[in-house]
Protein backbone atom coordinates (compact mmCIF):
# COMPACT_ATOMS: atom_id res chain seq x y z
CA UNK A 1 0.00 0.00 0.00
CA UNK A 2 1.38 3.39 -0.96
CA UNK A 3 1.57 5.89 1.87
CA UNK A 4 -0.71 8.91 1.67
CA UNK A 5 1.33 11.27 3.80
CA UNK A 6 3.61 12.33 0.96
CA UNK A 7 0.59 13.88 -0.76
CA UNK A 8 -1.22 15.33 2.24
CA UNK A 9 1.65 16.73 4.34
CA UNK A 10 0.63 14.39 7.16
CA UNK A 11 4.14 13.17 7.89
CA UNK A 12 4.94 11.81 11.36
CA UNK A 13 7.52 13.54 13.54
CA UNK A 14 10.57 11.52 14.64
CA UNK A 15 9.86 9.08 17.47
CA UNK A 16 11.66 9.40 20.80
CA UNK A 17 13.55 6.16 21.31
CA UNK A 18 14.22 4.35 24.55
CA UNK A 19 17.76 4.29 25.88
CA UNK A 20 19.41 2.24 28.62
CA UNK A 21 20.93 3.84 31.70
CA UNK A 22 22.56 2.24 34.72
CA UNK A 23 20.53 4.47 37.08
CA UNK A 24 17.43 6.62 36.75
CA UNK A 25 17.91 10.38 37.09
CA UNK A 26 16.59 11.79 40.37
CA UNK A 27 14.66 14.97 41.05
CA UNK A 28 11.18 16.45 40.68
CA UNK A 29 11.83 17.55 37.08
CA UNK A 30 11.95 13.92 35.85
CA UNK A 31 8.89 11.92 34.82
CA UNK A 32 8.94 8.27 33.79
CA UNK A 33 6.53 5.89 32.12
CA UNK A 34 6.83 2.12 32.11
CA UNK A 35 6.97 0.68 28.61
CA UNK A 36 4.88 -2.40 28.07
CA UNK A 37 5.24 -4.65 25.06
CA UNK A 38 3.04 -3.60 22.19
CA UNK A 39 2.92 -1.22 19.28
CA UNK A 40 4.42 2.23 19.19
CA UNK A 41 2.29 4.48 17.02
CA UNK A 42 1.74 8.14 16.31
CA UNK A 43 -1.52 9.83 15.35
CA UNK A 44 -1.22 12.88 13.09
CA UNK A 45 -4.17 15.18 12.46
CA UNK A 46 -4.27 18.24 10.20
CA UNK A 47 -7.08 20.02 8.42
CA UNK A 48 -9.61 17.32 9.29
CA UNK A 49 -7.43 14.46 8.05
CA UNK A 50 -6.10 11.80 10.45
CA UNK A 51 -3.37 9.20 9.91
CA UNK A 52 -1.79 6.59 12.20
CA UNK A 53 1.92 5.83 11.67
CA UNK A 54 4.20 3.12 13.02
CA UNK A 55 7.70 3.80 14.31
CA UNK A 56 8.93 2.74 10.85
CA UNK A 57 6.71 5.47 9.29
CA UNK A 58 4.29 2.97 7.78
CA UNK A 59 0.75 4.26 7.39
CA UNK A 60 -1.45 1.96 9.53
CA UNK A 61 -4.60 4.06 9.37
CA UNK A 62 -6.46 1.26 7.60
CA UNK A 63 -5.48 -1.21 10.38
CA UNK A 64 -7.04 0.81 13.21
CA UNK A 65 -10.25 2.38 11.86
CA UNK A 66 -11.80 2.17 15.34
CA UNK A 67 -9.20 4.70 16.56
CA UNK A 68 -9.39 7.07 13.60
Amino acid sequence: MRSLYTHTNLAPVPFQLLGRRPNLPAGPEWLFERKFDGYRAQIVSRAGMVRVFTRGHQDWTHRVPHIV
